[in-house]
C-alpha cells in the first residue's frame, strides 16, 4: 500500500507543500503541490525540506527531499498539480 508523504519549501511569507507517493526506490508521483496546504505551514519544522527540480519550461523533472533525489513519473508545469 502506498503511504503519502510531504514535503515542503518555503519562500518569503508562503510555505509550498507537496504530496506524493513513492512509486519505487527512486521515482514518485506527485499529488499536490501547492501553498494552500496547512500542514506545510503548521508542521513546518517537522517536514522534510524540499527542492523541485524543472526544466526551463517549468516541468517538474525531480525533487531532492532531505538531500535524496527522487524522479518524478507525472512531469508536467510545476503550477499544475492541484
Amino acid at each position: 500500500m502506498n503511504t503519502f508523504n510531504k514535503a515542503c519549501k518555503r519562500l518569503l511569507d508562503s510555505v509550498w507543500t507537496m504530496t506524493y507517493i513513492m512509486t519505487n526506490d527512486d521515482t514518485v508521483h506527485v499529488l499536490a503541490f501547492n501553498r494552500e496546504d496547512a500542514d506545510g505551514y503548521e508542521f513546518e519544522k517537522q517536514i522534510p525540506k524540499l527542492r523541485a527540480n524543472e526544466s526551463e519550461e517549468r516541468i517538474l523533472e525531480s525533487i531532492e527531499v532531505d538531500g535524496m533525489l527522487y524522479d518524478v513519473d507525472n512531469k508536467k508545469h510545476i503550477f499544475s498539480y492541484s
